[in-house]
């Protein structure tokens, strides 16, 4: 028995390290892997702490998480936080909740184990497990210690991060809230004052709304709408609709007009929003003070989830109250000043989205449009909680008719609800010409999919895992000096950019790396893809990509989990796990070109059984959306 046990997640702090050297009769236990690899290079013994968890409480863990999902529906406090139809309670975007819950209960959880076995007298923690260990304390008894000062926690949209490419390298960028706010408020009023683009209501003109679309990836659906009777508004809170002089161009050419608060909201509602944003704080402190019902709705068998995240969610709810009042009049006023024919959105659980498809205003028709290579296992039917079907409010847009079938036969969505529509983002995959032949291997595409805690499942191994392929694949290319690799993260910012960069340059000369250049663009070069996959429940939607523009791939899964996947059954791509023989398997299959064109024609059969209305999915929604 030890008496003190050491608890390290994010290390802020690296002078610490220094302190816990000289702690005696202790142990150490780490839960993220970047902290590991500072403690050995220290050389520091140390046990992995999320190895305490194995897959049936992982999985527990996940099915409490998504059952807070519709937490604030309770009925003893709902009625407080209810304006126009729209429970500003569950505005905050809940994707960003589950984040954050699933992250708390997988330390909470492992650190209980953890106390149950060691016994420990005392803890000494980071501060970002302060909430943990001192909720913990009230069911066992230890002294506690926090390395350093208290750090703020931040929820995942309290800062945006942005990507730029300096020559072969990216660079990350982040920026407050506020900070972001600002500067994408005097974008769009630069953009538009200067290219007309405000929309100013009109009754006579029926419209199409959509949600958050980035403009060049909808360039070929926004043309198409463009040629039907519908005028098309575009409101966007996530990123500026007009952030680039492509974007603009795009926006002007086809009539698109954007929907902006400042320009559409007048003195009167201003004083109203700014009235109820008062009124609903009040109520919200009540809530806080008598906050036996909030225990309540988190609770977990004899313990809570809400102690966990009350500071973060408090403060957040109450930075963002004003946003959201804001967003639940725009709706409103917008809804009751224009004709409204049909509403295109992406998420189903964003902060613009519930404002606006809850709104009670709202009495037309919505499409929901799937984004994603989705999952289409009932082995792996429980993760379709994070595609939030349960939130769906009216009809769904898919890609093809395996997401159909399965949607219909897993009971999440009606028949009637389902739209088979294609993917309209890769309408001009079919318009460009694709090498015809790809004798050798010159350019390797490497594509990485986040490592997360989403389903429960990312932990320091999977890192680990990442880490050993790294250097496989080091010493494989050593063989192939005509060769070039090329990474490419995901465009979505993760904490993990910085270590897989890092990682990547201490074995790779003059690697290039890049983030925000346009997957298309780099497949048209590309003899071979790999692709990592963390979890192998979640396949990347640039497997799909590659079969599209008949490129040979290797997926490499880092997840011990096996699915029966259907490009797998159809042997589109070459499937390993980190327990295959992966420097035989990648060299077997680099020096044999039949059998990576055995493995080009059944990703082109797979892609046309997928992919419904290949090349012309545009003008598909746009012939839907015309009937409305």
């Amino acid at each position: 028995m030890v008496s003190t046990i050491i608890l390290l997640d994010d290390l802020k702090n690296t002078k610490v390290i220094e302190l816990i050297k000289n702690q005696k009769n202790s142990k150490i236990y780490v839960f993220n892997f970047i902290t590991s690899k500072l403690l050995e290079e220290k050389k520091l013994n140390f046990e992995i702490g999320d190895n305490v968890l194995n897959d049936s409480l992982r999985d527990e863990i996940f099915n409490h998480t998504v059952k807070f999902h519709k937490w604030y529906l309770n009925q003893k406090f709902s009625d407080d936080f209810t304006l126009f139809g729209v429970n500003i309670l569950g505005m905050l975007d809940q994707a960003e909740l589950h984040s954050f819950l699933i992250h708390k209960l997988l330390r909470f959880f492992a650190i209980k184990k953890i106390i149950e076995c060691e016994k420990p007298l005392k803890i000494i923690a980071s501060t970002d497990l302060k909430e943990i260990i001192t909720y913990l304390r009230e069911f066992y008894d230890f002294d506690f210690e926090l390395l350093s000062k208290i750090e703020e926690e931040e929820f995942e949209y309290d800062k945006y991060s942005f990507i730029i490419n300096i020559g072969s390298k990216p660079f990350s960028l982040s920026l407050s809230r506020k900070t972001y706010s600002k500067i994408k408020k005097s974008l769009e009023k630069i953009s538009g004052i200067f290219f007309n683009l405000w929309y100013t209501p009109n009754k006579n003109e029926e419209i199409v709304l959509l949600l958050e679309f980035n403009p060049l990836a909808a360039e070929s659906l926004l043309s198409s709408l463009n040629k039907t009777n519908k005028k098309i508004i575009l409101f966007n809170t996530r990123r500026p609709a007009a952030w680039n002089f492509k974007s603009l161009k795009i926006l002007k050419q086809n009539n698109i007009k954007l929907l902006n608060p400042e320009n559409f909201l007048d003195k009167n509602i201003l004083n109203k929003i700014n009235h109820d944003t008062t009124l609903i704080k009040n109520n919200f402190l009540k809530l806080l003070k008598n906050s036996d019902d909030l225990i309540d709705v988190f609770s977990i068998d004899n313990f809570s989830a809400w102690p966990l995240i009350q500071s973060k969610f408090t403060t957040s709810f109450q930075n963002r109250l004003h946003e959201y009042i804001t967003l639940i009049y725009l709706a409103k006023k917008f809804f009751d000043n224009s004709k409204v024919s049909c509403l295109l959105y992406l998420s189903a659980v964003g902060e613009s989205e519930t404002a606006f498809l809850n709104s009670d205003s709202n009495s037309f028709p919505s499409i929901i449009i799937e984004h994603g290579f989705a999952n289409y296992t009932k082995d792996s039917g429980k993760y379709d909680a994070l595609s939030f079907y349960h939130f769906l409010r009216d009809k769904i847009a898919v890609w093809g008719p395996i997401q159909r079938d399965y949607l219909i036969s897993s009971g999440h969505v009606n028949q009637e609800q389902i739209l088979t529509l294609g993917s309209f983002k890769h309408d001009n995959f079919f318009t460009k010409k694709y090498l015809s032949e790809r004798k050798d291997v010159r350019k390797l595409l490497l594509t990485l999919h986040p490592i997360n805690e989403y389903a429960g499942r990312g932990n320091i191994q999977t890192f680990q895992r990442f880490e050993k392929f790294v250097k496989i694949l080091s010493q494989i290319l050593k063989n192939y000096s005509n060769c070039e690799l090329i990474v490419k993260l995901h465009p979505g910012h993760t904490t993990s950019d910085y270590y897989v960069k890092t990682l990547f340059e201490k074995f790779f000369d003059n690697i290039k790396i890049l983030q925000i250049t346009p997957i298309s663009k780099l497949l048209e070069d590309c003899d071979i893809l790999i692709n990592l996959s963390p979890e192998s429940y979640d396949p990347s939607t640039v497997l799909l990509e590659s079969m599209i523009m008949e490129i040979p791939i290797i997926d490499i899964s880092l997840d011990d989990k096996k699915y029966e996947l259907e490009y797998i059954k159809d042997d589109a791509v070459l499937e390993l796990s980190m327990e295959s023989n992966i420097e035989d398997e990648i060299k077997q299959f680099f020096e044999n070109k039949q059998l990576r064109d055995k493995f080009v024609e059944n990703g082109k059969k797979h892609a046309q059984k997928y992919l419904s209305h290949p090349g012309t999915s545009s003008d598909e929604f746009a012939k839907t959306i015309e009937n409305f």
